[in-house]
Formats: structure tokens, C-alpha cells, sequence
């Protein structure tokens, strides 16, 4: 894969391996990202699946997604990323993000923030599933988010390892995030 120019809502510039705007129905499998000077792989659109992919030490998050809708990202390995493992935001309905291994990356595992302001809203996604360790900062943050948010039946451990200062397995905002039966270590 090439790297394609894209552009973020601030009018900023950055690049990745792929990206997909109002994408739908779309399949995305065994995509090999590394070392992108952007994000490994960028996804928007509806009914996009992402699977058995390889993101890693790219130099912001192996995957970003915004204004995604009933999508699927599973069975993939996002690590050693330079800044989150998965990073999400702005508006994302129905979103499963489960099976995946997410490790060592400089900082969050998986870092959600709904930061568009009122009108959007993150609805009924689902976290399960997943071993998520070894990154710099929490196994999982959620920020902002205003509709329902599974954390479900996954591996979070040795998390916190950069040493900036208080760390946690699981990071939640809001009170719409619902916390099951995950393994903490």
C-alpha cells in the first residue's frame, strides 16, 4: 500500500497506508500497516469490516475511525504503534471492536473521546474480547461518550508502563459505559 494524503477536520494533513471515506459495505482483510508517518488505516462509512490485519509502529494510531456505523474491526494485531492502538471518535454507532490483540503501544490501547460537542454521540459499541497490554497508558479510555459503551469479557493488563503517572486498566468517563466481567491485571 501506498500512502494516500488525507485530511483531518482541522484542516491539518497527515497521511496513512489506507484510508476509507463513506466507505459502505466495504471488506477490509489481511492489510499488512507499518510504519506509516500517519495512522496504519483510517475508516468512515458504514458496514466496514476490518479483519485478520496487521497495524503497527506507525506513527499515530494503528487504527482511527470516526463516523463509523455498524461496522466491525476483529481479529486483528494493533501494536507498537507511536501513539494510541485504536482511536476513535465523533460519532460511531454499533461498532463491535472485538478478538483483536493490542499491545505496546505509546499510549492508550484503546482510546474513545466523543469531542464534536452536542448532537453526536456515540452509541451501543461494543468492546469485547480483546487482550489489550503492555501500552503506555490505560488498556482502555473512554471520554465524552454519550451513549451506551460494552466493555465486555476481555484481557486488560500490564498497562500504565510509561510511567507518566497514574494509570488504570479501564479509564471511563461516563456513567452510560457499561463495565462486564473483564479480566484486569
Amino acid at each position: 500500500l501506498h500512502s494516500v494524503p488525507t485530511r483531518r477536520s482541522s484542516d491539518l494533513y497527515f497521511t496513512s497506508n489506507l484510508f476509507l471515506q463513506g466507505a459502505l459495505y466495504s471488506s477490509v482483510t489481511q492489510v499488512w500497516s507499518r510504519q506509516s508517518i500517519g495512522f496504519g488505516l483510517v475508516a468512515f462509512g458504514t458496514y466496514i469490516h476490518v479483519q485478520d490485519s496487521y497495524l503497527t509502529a506507525n506513527n499515530e494510531a494503528g487504527l482511527h475511525f470516526a463516523h463509523l456505523t455498524d461496522s466491525t474491526i476483529s481479529d486483528n494485531t494493533i501494536k507498537s504503534n507511536l501513539i494510541d492502538g485504536v482511536f476513535y471518535c465523533d460519532t460511531n454507532q454499533r461498532i463491535t471492536l472485538a478478538n483483536n490483540y493490542i499491545g505496546y503501544n505509546t499510549r492508550d490501547g484503546i482510546n474513545g473521546i466523543n469531542n464534536s460537542g452536542p448532537g453526536t454521540f456515540d452509541i451501543d459499541n461494543v468492546i469485547s474480547g480483546n487482550t489489550i497490554e503492555f501500552n503506555g497508558n490505560d488498556g482502555i479510555s473512554i471520554f465524552g461518550i454519550t451513549g451506551n459503551e460494552i466493555v465486555l469479557a476481555n484481557v486488560i493488563e500490564n498497562n500504565g508502563a510509561s510511567g507518566s503517572g497514574p494509570q488504570s486498566g479501564i479509564d471511563l468517563d461516563r456513567k452510560s459505559t457499561r463495565l462486564n466481567s473483564s479480566h484486569l491485571g
